[in-house]
């Protein structure tokens, strides 16, 4: 016989049975699992979007385009890094911006607001105008 918390208990025939239930009881989740992913996820997408949104400041201060066209146009490269690559990588950040700050119509926040919120857990998300629940694309197979 296996007792358990809430002083419900289950009778198993043998003791390699009960040890098993114990076993599958204590396992966690797979939502428990999940919701500890993001926990853990999140505030590293935030340090990451700071170090962003620092780099995106540093490279509009310093005027980056400019240098980075003058240097393809030259042929040359920008502190031993090909110039062409750092275009690809202003222009992928750009569109990274881009996607973070635009509303998803399912949710009616942004990226940005949905990973940035601190309370996560707990925020009341807007209803969005005629949006239905959809399939998560993250979880298709």
């Amino acid at each position: 016989m296996v007792r358990y918390d809430d002083g419900s208990y289950q009778i198993f025939d043998t003791e390699a049975e009960a040890r098993h239930a114990m076993a599958l009881a204590s396992e966690p989740t797979a939502e428990a699992v999940i919701l500890a992913a993001i926990d853990r996820l999140l505030p590293v997408l935030r340090d990451a979007f700071k170090d962003l949104i620092a780099l995106q400041n540093t490279w509009q201060v310093n005027d980056i385009n400019a240098t980075i066209m003058a240097t393809i146009m030259a042929g040359t490269d920008v502190e031993d890094t090909p110039a062409k690559r750092l275009y690809a990588l202003g222009v992928t950040f750009t569109e990274l911006f881009d996607f973070l700050n635009r509303i998803i119509a399912t949710i009616g926040i942004t990226p940005n607001q949905a990973l940035n919120r601190i309370n996560w857990r707990n925020y009341e998300l807007p209803a969005p105008p005629n949006a239905e629940p959809q399939q998560l694309p993250f979880a298709k197979t």
